[in-house]
């Protein structure tokens, strides 16, 4: 059984929300920023945004209506040419992470930190350094079997950007489905993967379901009103309105912990996603 996460983009102090803010979910304290990364987590789906990105990488040609990812920052082609924000990771406090590092020399700390759920990168100054910005946003870490049904604390790892490197940015667009790119990289394969899309200023959902998800497959379109704020196994969320979708100022992928297995997770790219009526 997996549970999801999200982070969350703003500075959140101790709410009970998954990870967007560095991921979608919120529950403890999380920061991120409208750049690149930082993080916090919770029930549901993940955290993040913060900083810039940082080193290489291209992407000169996003597919129409699509993005693509490169030097850690996103390119939208056709309709979405608006889409310029940044990566970000975000994680469970019993997760951890060993690539992307965080640069944070201009805040006096070190130009390679490790990102942590209590330490994001910050969203002042800080820059998320990819191992392969050129392959896309790549992630390499290690998921901990769940115990004692402790999902809170162990959500798994998640890749996550920002629609517009501005803060406030939405997709502006309206959509019918979302198709995710992405590589393997997940030891052993059989770890569930979440697409997650947050939107902004949602009436609809409280301090618990800031986010929404879906099990995704690389390269299989997905329903948007598919996603939910409960896509586990054995959820009963809310699902995503049709009138959310030009909102949405978050996306990304979790890979989710388990009560079973172990994951280690080993340069997983997400390459790009793209949108369909």
């Amino acid at each position: 059984m997996n549970a999801k996460k999200f982070l969350n983009v703003r500075v959140c102090l101790t709410m009970t929300a998954v990870a967007l803010c560095g991921a979608l979910v919120l529950t403890a304290s999380c920061a991120s920023d409208s750049n690149n990364n930082g993080g916090s987590n919770g029930s549901g789906g993940g955290s993040g945004g913060g900083a810039s990105g940082s080193g290489g990488g291209s992407c000169t040609n996003p597919p129409a209506d699509g993005v693509c990812f490169g030097a850690g920052q996103a390119t939208g082609g056709g309709n979405l040419s608006n889409v310029n924000g940044y990566g970000w990771v975000a994680l469970g406090s019993a997760d951890s992470v060993s690539s992307p590092v965080c640069d944070n020399t201009a805040n006096g700390g070190g130009a390679s930190e490790t990102i942590t759920q209590a330490k994001p990168c910050p969203e002042a100054g800080g820059k998320s350094v990819w191992t392969n910005p050129e392959q896309g946003l790549c992630i390499s870490g290690t998921i901990p079997v769940v115990t004692g049904g402790d999902y809170t604390g162990n959500w798994g790892l998640q890749i996550g950007m920002n629609i517009t490197k501005d803060a406030g940015g939405t997709l502006g667009k309206s959509y019918k489905n979302i198709t995710f790119n992405y590589g393997s990289g997940v030891s052993p394969a059989t770890s569930e993967i979440r697409g997650e899309i947050h939107v902004a200023n949602d009436p609809n959902l409280d301090a618990s379901h800031s986010n929404y998800c879906a099990v995704i497959q690389p390269g299989k379109p997905v329903l948007l009103s598919a996603f939910n704020t409960e896509c586990w196994t054995g959820g009963a969320g809310k699902p995503m309105p049709d009138s959310a979708v030009a909102n949405i100022d978050k996306v990304g992928v979790q890979i989710s912990s388990d009560i079973n297995s172990k994951y280690d997770v080993s340069n997983f790219c997400w390459t790009g996603f793209t949108f369909a009526q």
